[in-house]
């Protein structure tokens, strides 16, 4: 009879989730947002700044970046759009602000944009477009 150590087959290989980075500087925002995800089913990792989601990087892009236009020091979250673009990293964006008079000076739609949501942001809204990039990104992983 052959020992089980033999017989067992290796665990499967489990497939990386997608997930999506919240950026924002505001800690209470951003654990929102990421649970608000979560409960939802949707992995999540926080960011704190726009250098912070940049250093820390990640070795497989996020399916889309919810990102303050407003971060605290350092660049904002229209200068770290720009970044990734010119970088070739640039992903779908779902823009947040407090400051509905910002979004006329922000990038425009041929800038892999999604949404500009004003807070306190539209959770039905934000989840929606968010799973609407899910389900595009595993269209295109199914493709490829």
């Amino acid at each position: 009879m052959p020992r089980l150590e033999e017989t067992a087959s290796p665990p499967p290989r489990e497939r990386a989730r997608a997930w999506v980075a919240v950026v924002d500087d505001d800690a209470s925002i951003r654990t929102s947002l990421a649970r608000l995800c979560s409960c939802h089913g949707i992995r999540t990792e926080t960011f704190s700044s726009a250098e912070d989601y940049l250093q820390r990087g990640a070795t497989r892009a996020p399916v889309c970046i919810i990102l303050d236009v407003h971060l605290g020091p350092g660049l904002s979250g229209f200068e770290l759009h720009d970044r990734l673009k010119s970088d070739g990293r640039a992903r779908p964006t779902i823009f947040v602000t407090g400051r509905p008079e910002v979004i006329p000076h922000g990038p425009t739609a041929s800038d892999v944009v999604c949404a500009f949501l004003w807070k306190p942001v539209d959770c039905e809204l934000l989840l929606a477009l968010v799973r609407a990039e899910m389900r595009d990104d595993e269209a295109e992983r199914a493709q490829g």
